[in-house]
């Protein structure tokens, strides 16, 4: 893509979101390439929402499981950036009004205690250690639009900063080196409803996450900032929020963190559509 193509196809996105349509993919006129096309529209797309949105305040992962990815043709994580006015702390209630729709993930976040420049990598599993400070349950806030998940084109959903619409943290954990993340039980409740999983559900480790971004933002000429909050990826599929919702999750000896979904101005996917129904978690 040239200059032009990259900022029309960046504005095209912009636009789709202030006029509060649902998503659609990216018009095949732009001539959006592969994914290094995807990332330079998305830089654009962020650089216009910052107008609005503020400082950027970490990272989340997209395609952090292996059935995601192979239904997305890829082998590995995407990318998205985080404004730090959407990033909540503690339980938190959640206007639907500010959404079209917003599905809810499940994940383990962590806060960056010091940079992450290439000068110290690359990264591994033991060396990224020292540069995790707290970890916190926490809620991503995936701004899906109403999408079609059915018809999804991966770069498309890049290039609109992976659907990133924010973070709910839970209770802060620093005493966590002595846990392992790749079996860590975890418990979601919707509605009374209760199921559980493993922290390992995300990309085989949460901290493995840290490593992918890590080096590939480094690869890429820029890196994870000290105080930023990296998403990790979620240990359950996705929830399509719904009027009244109460959203429980919790990770063992880490901590606990509650939503409850308090108005909704949109209209419901029908079933078949929804990204819970798919196993879909970006």
């Amino acid at each position: 893509m040239n200059e032009k193509s990259i900022t029309d196809a960046a504005w095209w996105i912009v636009d789709q979101h202030s006029q509060k349509n649902n998503y659609v993919n990216l018009p095949e006129s732009f001539g959006i390439g592969g994914l290094d096309d995807a990332y330079l529209v998305q830089q654009e797309v962020v650089g216009f929402f910052q107008n609005q949105r503020g400082r950027i305040g970490g990272h989340k992962l997209a395609l952090t499981s292996k059935p995601i990815q192979q239904l997305c043709g890829l082998d590995h994580p995407c990318a998205g950036q985080l404004f730090h006015s959407e990033i909540h702390y503690g339980n938190h209630d959640l206007q639907l009004d500010d959404f079209l729709s917003v599905g809810i993930e499940f994940e383990l976040a962590v806060r960056i205690a010091q940079d992450m420049t290439s000068i110290q990598g690359p990264w591994n599993r033991e060396n990224i250690l020292p540069f995790i400070g707290q970890v916190y349950p926490a809620f991503e806030l995936v701004l899906d639009r109403n999408a079609d998940y059915q018809s999804l084109e991966i770069l498309s959903v890049v290039a609109d900063n992976a659907w990133s619409g924010g973070a709910v943290l839970g209770s802060e954990c620093s005493e966590w080196h002595h846990l392992d993340f790749d079996r860590l039980p975890v418990e979601k409740i919707i509605n009374g409803k209760k199921e559980t999983s493993v922290t390992g559900q995300a990309l085989g480790n949460p901290m493995n996450s840290v490593v992918w971004l890590a080096n590939f933002l480094n690869q890429s000429g820029s890196l994870i900032r000290a105080g930023q909050i990296l998403m990790t990826g979620s240990t359950f599929a996705t929830h399509s929020a719904e009027k009244g919702d109460v959203i429980e999750y919790s990770i063992d000896q880490v901590g606990m963190v509650k939503i409850e979904i308090v108005s909704v101005s949109y209209t419901h996917l029908r079933a078949h559509e929804t990204p819970e129904h798919l196993g879909f978690r970006l």
